[in-house]
């Protein structure tokens, strides 16, 4: 059985934000969602409101270490949920992952 972790970008409102962006910041959210207890059989749901701006670096640093659990994005994308992101949002996060699967940023070896 498939394991689920939810993502709700939208928690991060309560703190009055409204852009996250950074990816450092992205960082700390890994931390916040507990992210490190991903495996590459668990699926990942992202949602978020159409009122938080959030940006690739943001995404990358988020899901940085997951990007390194697959070795092709299509095995990550098929693990990956996130039709309750914003199109906006969503354009970024497929940046960020983009990004993480560059060799400048994810070393082939």
């Amino acid at each position: 059985m498939e394991r689920v972790m939810i993502i709700d970008l939208n928690t991060l409102k309560k703190e009055g934000k409204r852009l996250l962006s950074g990816r450092d910041n992205g960082h700390q959210a890994y931390e916040l969602f507990e992210l490190a207890q991903h495996t590459s059989e668990t699926k990942l749901v992202l949602k978020n409101g159409s009122d938080l701006v959030i940006t690739n670096s943001y995404f990358l640093g988020m899901l940085e270490e997951i990007i390194k659990k697959y070795e092709v994005k299509a095995d990550l994308l098929n693990h990956m949920d996130y039709d309750d992101v914003s199109q906006n949002n969503r354009k970024e996060l497929l940046r960020g992952i983009n990004r993480g699967f560059s060799e400048i940023v994810n070393p082939i070896s």
